[in-house]
């Protein structure tokens, strides 16, 4: 057997030192690399504005979609206002021309569409209500007569 003296042991000591240093930040890269490699295949590394294109992107297209249907539903519900009105208009009066000058018939005629009316405005404002729980802001609403 070879023996060795205390330098030799301190040289062989200090190179296996180096070595395991050596080896240590080898492993952490290549951990790294890998880490890196990973989250690029999975499509998790991206910039957060990427992100926040993405998100807005996705958000614009759910407003637009809640616009239009909400601009279908008003000009249906001012449809069929429109014909209710001129049902009731035409109930209450055979000729327009016997409203004129004569307030107890405007006020009859008044009172029959207040109803109706105000039962549209109820129906829009639940549709609201109903897209404010959903997440969807609105305009606030002062409480008006009906």
């Amino acid at each position: 057997m070879t023996r060795y003296t205390l330098s030799e042991f301190y040289n062989i000591r200090r190179s296996m030192k180096k070595r395991l240093t050596v080896y240590m930040i080898a492993l952490g890269l290549i951990l790294a690399a890998a880490l890196i490699a990973g989250l690029f295949f999975f499509n998790q590394l991206k910039s957060p504005q990427e992100e926040l294109c993405t998100s807005l992107s996705f958000r614009m297209e759910a407003f637009e979609a809640d616009m239009k249907s909400m601009w279908r539903n008003v000009s249906v519900m001012g449809v069929h206002l429109s014909e209710d009105m001129s049902a009731i208009v035409q109930r209450q009066t055979s000729k327009l021309s016997a409203l004129d000058g004569s307030a107890d018939a405007m006020e009859r005629l008044e009172e029959a569409m207040l109803e109706p009316l105000c039962q549209y405005v109820r129906q829009a404002c639940a549709q609201n209500c109903s897209a404010e729980r959903t997440g969807r802001r609105g305009t606030p609403r002062r409480r008006g007569r009906c």
